[in-house]
């Protein structure tokens, strides 16, 4: 394509693996560090017209702040064609920075706003690809613009909060005297950059009672991490030189997430990662199946029973490249494109796609387990081995007992004979409520409760050239269940529940409907986990109010009361990279 006829890039380099390697070329069993000819990336965006000095996008900016004054900081400058006829850059000295340089090379302010924005742009720009969700992503707070601070602050944290519309990353002396910025953590801000994305797919999760709506969030973030690993070249050619081809030991390393603030956190242990996504945590303390099977000690504690879900997921992941690759050939250098990747992308776009069909109110794993099956059956015509790989693992955790509980129930009515109208439907929420209330019986809503319609979304996904247009519509309402974890905050608790139905626009045809599951076993985690905060002294009563807790106090969750009714508000701040 001539030069004039190309669309033109925005070029912006990135770390793609932690530096830890850089600081340790210690290799054994479990510490095999993945190293790289160069941990520097270019990430190369379309630039749309839409690039500014920060750096920024219309949804997305960085900030950063003077250490002395606190006052905000200049702005990279964004420079036009900065590169060339067709390539721009911000403001930016990287050149030079190899597999040689230090550590501290890539620390200059320059590099660690320009690194953290290209990979929260890109992971942003990966979930909206017609590959994955197939539309925008509207931030769940007024302006949407997701505001990124890559140099937030000295802790050794990093976290997404909704109330100030933010990202936020720290840094701190590690035990050998570096500093660790969690910010030149590539996994580090995928994760939390997957934790805005959830939250503006599924938004009454931020406000959970239920574990297992807050350990979906670090599942679902983990993994996303993982899968921006698996899909990246030069990461899989590295794990096969460092490992000689061995599966096993590749898909081990491949699984591991933060290896520089892992190291560091959990050094007294002799590991070096945050997190490993291959493993056997089951939730049952009963029988143990195998010698590898262990048990879940806090099933409370939503980092410790997201281990449960991202072990799921990615054995999923690692039985599909595992028969991808061996389908492929013997050589996995000479097979790498055809194996691993396309392999990986295949799971993510069933794992990512499920998030879309989540029925509004507190999910469970069961949940998230049937949204799951129907993202597959939507995405694949046939029956997929994916669907039964996730089914025998569920019940291999103790999630479920049968296989049965994930299959959603058959759609025996369809929607009324007289044409619908979805465009009305989409963009008018009087034909909204007015189309509910004819299918109320369909939609499961029960008898003399109100209900909110939320904006419907409409989406154009694809596999191969293979184009599909789905329409969600998600109601949602409250049920009570009554708990007294504290004399002061007892009684009846609003527990949100709904529906989401998505339809094939082309067909009309129902594709998926799933309702939020209720059982005794949900009821008791939730009066568990109130109980818990009860005696850690968390739940504090606030004043009513629609700002999801926004004035908790540090480390509180707010609890407000309406029309005798209580509500959770702000749980989901509890969430970052690191379970305390």
């Amino acid at each position: 394509m001539p030069p004039s006829k190309r669309r033109p890039r925005v070029n912006l380099p990135y770390l793609i693996r932690d530096r830890e390697y850089l600081r340790t070329r210690e290799v054994s069993a479990d510490h095999t560090m993945i190293e790289l000819a160069t941990p520097l990336q270019v990430y190369s965006a379309i630039d749309d017209g839409h690039f500014f000095d920060g750096p920024a996008t219309d949804t997305i900016t960085v900030m950063d702040f003077d250490e002395k004054t606190g006052n905000p900081a200049r702005p990279q400058k964004f420079i036009p064609r900065g590169i060339g006829r067709t390539v721009s850059c911000y403001e930016i000295g990287y050149s030079g920075l190899g597999p040689e340089s230090p550590p501290e090379a890539f620390e200059t302010r320059d590099f660690l706003l320009i690194s953290t924005f290209a990979t929260v742009l890109k992971t942003v720009e990966f979930f909206q690809s017609p590959d994955i969700l197939g539309r925008h992503i509207n931030w769940p707070f007024p302006g949407n613009k997701l505001v990124v601070i890559p140099h937030a602050g000295e802790d050794e944290n990093a976290f997404y909060d909704r109330n100030s519309h933010s990202l936020q990353f720290y840094y701190y002396k590690s035990g050998k005297g570096h500093t660790i910025y969690t910010a030149l953590s590539h996994d580090i801000v995928v994760h939390e950059t997957t934790h805005a994305i959830l939250d503006a797919m599924a938004p009454d999760l931020y406000n959970a009672i239920l574990a297992e709506s807050l350990a979906l969030h670090e599942a679902i973030a983990d993994i996303s991490a993982i899968v921006q690993t698996l899909l990246n070249e030069m990461v899989l050619f590295s794990v096969d030189a460092l490992t000689g081809g061995s599966e096993n030991e590749r898909l081990a390393a491949l699984s591991r997430i933060a290896e520089e603030f892992g190291s560091d956190m959990r050094s007294k242990e002799g590991k070096n990662y945050l997190r490993r996504m291959k493993n056997n945590f089951i939730l049952r303390a009963g029988k143990i199946r195998n010698k590898d099977d262990v048990p879940l000690k806090n099933r409370d504690d939503p980092h410790q029973l997201s281990l449960v879900l991202s072990g799921i997921l990615y054995a999923v992941l690692e039985k599909r490249m595992s028969i991808t690759e061996r389908s492929g050939g013997d050589a996995f250098a000479v097979t790498l494109d055809k194996t691993f990747i396309p392999a990986a992308r295949r799971v993510a776009r069933i794992i990512f796609r499920a998030l879309e069909y989540l029925p509004p109110g507190e999910v469970s794993f069961i949940d998230y387990g049937r949204a799951f099956i129907s993202a597959a059956k939507s995405t694949y015509s046939k029956p997929q081995k994916e669907e039964a790989w996730l089914k025998q693992e569920y019940v291999r955790r103790g999630v479920i007992n049968k296989e049965a509980e994930l299959d959603c129930p058959p759609v025996l009515a369809g929607v009324k004979s007289e044409r619908v109208d979805f465009g009305e439907l989409t963009n008018n929420d009087k034909a909204a409520i007015d189309f509910i209330n004819q299918h109320r019986e369909l939609f499961n809503i029960p008898d003399d409760t109100g209900f909110d319609v939320l904006p419907r979304i409409t989406a154009r996904k694809s596999v191969g050239k293979k184009a599909q247009n789905e329409l969600f519509i998600k109601v949602r309402w409250e049920e009570n269940e009554t708990h007294d974890p504290d004399p002061e905050i007892s009684g009846k608790w609003a527990i949100r529940k709904g529906t989401t139905m998505v339809i094939d626009l082309a067909s009309g045809k129902i594709i998926s409907l799933i309702t939020t599951e209720s059982n005794a076993g949900l009821t008791s985690q939730r009066k568990a986990v109130l109980d818990k905060l009860s005696r850690q002294k968390r739940l504090v009563k606030m004043p009513e109010g629609e700002k999801n807790g926004e004035t908790n106090p540090v480390g509180k969750i707010a609890v407000t009361e309406r029309h005798g009714n209580l509500r959770m508000r702000g749980s989901g701040r509890l969430l970052h990279i690191v379970g305390r």
